[in-house]
């Protein structure tokens, strides 16, 4: 896909953005876009606090990111045309929002601002004085980055806990083709594992495998396919672009006198599927249109290691293989 082609693509998907939601223009879908599938916001909570005062101190909306503990304000600009994509981000721009954070974080903002404003920015406040979360501002654009970096530089000289952050073009388009079209394809039609023991197996009210198999076939199988392999509502839940690591996980899998207690330490891997289908030595297990429902962050962890050469070879774990095609009874089993 070449960028001309996202541009198109991506202008399509605004748009149905826009229709679905009910939003006032494409600038705004860009906003809810970018909350539903990057930061796993609820697009309706991102809805609610966009900023309607396009002139409102530079800032287009205020979201609370409860996945990483995060309170970002945004600046978004969009474009008509495949051509401005080559045009730089403004530093006004950057200056404005710049000026605006700083006015709303330290400023006496009450009674100056818009009201809509005025109760994000008191949120705002509130939460961060608990000392939990960090903020962030995020520059969201279909241009270029700008040329100058001067006015970040002297922003970051003053606050140097806030975090600056650009998602120009090239980022959307490189999130948009390795993780969103990811996110929305159809789930692997196929998986198999090699079973090391079964555990247990049972056949009603739903039929399931339980067995030990090596790690390292989840570290391949999230390899080859991805978020592809993770249930809808995980793959968003998760907020696939942080790879938030459990790191006692990842040090297990690694470590030469603590791997072969992975198996032991850790509560495993829950599938459903389609269908579960055994070789005749029993020795082999396939799974159709298989979706991991519960150990997304130990197949993040496994596959980190792996990816580093470094998950040790007896490494294992527990898989539970449901074969189950109620919604009902599978959003169950992901929720209990």
């Amino acid at each position: 896909m070449n960028e001309n082609v996202f541009f198109d693509r991506f202008s399509g998907l605004l748009t149905n953005t826009k229709d679905r939601y009910d939003l006032s223009d494409i600038h705004d879908s860009l906003i809810v876009w970018f909350g539903e599938n990057y930061l796993s916001i609820d697009p309706n909570e991102v809805k609610e606090r966009i900023v309607k005062d396009r002139h409102a101190e530079g800032v287009d909306a205020v979201l609370i990111d409860e996945i990483n503990y995060r309170l970002i304000f945004i600046q978004a600009k969009t474009v008509n045309n495949f051509e401005n994509t080559k045009n730089n981000f403004h530093e006004n721009d950057l200056k404005l929002t710049f000026e605006g954070f700083s006015f709303l974080a330290k400023g006496d903002y009450k009674g100056q601002i818009t009201p809509e404003l005025e109760n994000l920015i008191n949120e705002y406040h509130e939460l961060d004085k608990t000392g939990n979360y960090k903020t962030a501002i995020i520059f969201l654009t279909l241009k270029k980055p700008p040329i100058n970096e001067k006015f970040i530089t002297h922003f970051k000289n003053e606050f140097r806990d806030v975090e600056v952050l650009f998602f120009d073009f090239d980022k959307l388009f490189d999130f948009y083709k390795n993780e969103y079209l990811a996110r929305t394809a159809s789930p692997p039609e196929k998986i198999s594992f090699t079973v090391l023991n079964t555990v247990l197996k049972k056949d009603k009210p739903y039929k399931s495998n339980v067995f030990t198999t090596k790690a390292e076939e989840i570290a391949k199988i999230y390899n080859d396919y991805k978020e592809r392999i993770f249930q809808q509502n995980v793959r968003y839940s998760l907020g696939m672009r942080t790879r938030s690591i459990n790191k006692l996980i990842f040090e297990t899998a690694k470590n030469s006198s603590e791997s072969p207690n992975f198996w032991y330490f850790n509560n495993g891997i829950t599938i459903v599927c389609d269908q579960i289908k055994e070789a005749t030595s029993g020795k082999v297990i396939n799974l159709k249109n298989a979706q991991i429902i519960n150990g997304a962050q130990t197949t993040y962890a496994l596959f980190e290691a792996y990816q580093n050469g470094e998950l040790k070879d007896n490494v294992e774990i527990l898989v539970k293989a449901i074969e189950a095609s109620d919604k009902i009874f599978i959003e169950n089993v992901t929720l209990f």
